[in-house]
């Protein structure tokens, strides 16, 4: 008989005992159904896991703490995030039945509806449609690179300011 397993969408404060089949991105897990949240690693526990733990391999993990989920530029729109223990157990799964990257594209138009203060990363797939030239930006006193891209999608158009490293990452992508 098969085991068992808790969906991510199922998250709540104050049990410990969840059992999670999961596909590792960046510390987004990601489950069958395709519910995602976010994983953290208090760093004194680091050692535990660093070798544990490999982006795009699915794993069974188990023994958590939950935390609420807040700050700028969350990753998942779930509440909670899941927090690894002393106790947390990683044990690598066999199958393929969980997708590898958990992308849940947003179109552009509603991106841009999006008010100034939404803090939360999405995935956006477009065309890139224009580039501006290389330019400094004045940020908390600090001079650092930027360019602006422009990106379509069916819905519409949006620009976007990449900064600091972000601009040579890009721009290596094109070469």
């Amino acid at each position: 008989m098969a085991a068992a397993f808790d969906f991510l969408c199922d998250v709540v404060p104050g049990k410990t005992s969840w059992r999670f089949k999961v596909n590792s991105v960046e510390m987004v897990l990601v489950d069958s159904k395709g519910g995602k949240i976010q994983a953290t690693i208090r760093k004194q526990l680091l050692y535990l896991f660093r070798n544990k733990l490999e982006e795009g391999v699915v794993y069974v993990l188990s023994f958590f703490t939950t935390a609420p989920s807040t700050g700028a530029y969350r990753s998942t729109l779930h509440p909670f995030r899941l927090v690894f223990q002393m106790r947390t157990k990683v044990e690598l799964s066999e199958g393929p039945e969980i997708s590898r990257y958990g992308f849940s594209f947003t179109p552009i138009s509603e991106v841009c509806a999006f008010p100034s203060d939404y803090d939360f990363l999405v995935d956006v797939i477009g065309v890139l449609t224009g580039m501006s030239a290389e330019r400094e930006y004045l940020w908390e006193r600090t001079v650092t690179k930027m360019i602006v891209i422009k990106l379509t999608d069916q819905s519409g158009k949006c620009e976007c300011a990449l900064f600091g490293d972000y601009v040579e990452d890009f721009k290596k992508m094109l070469a």
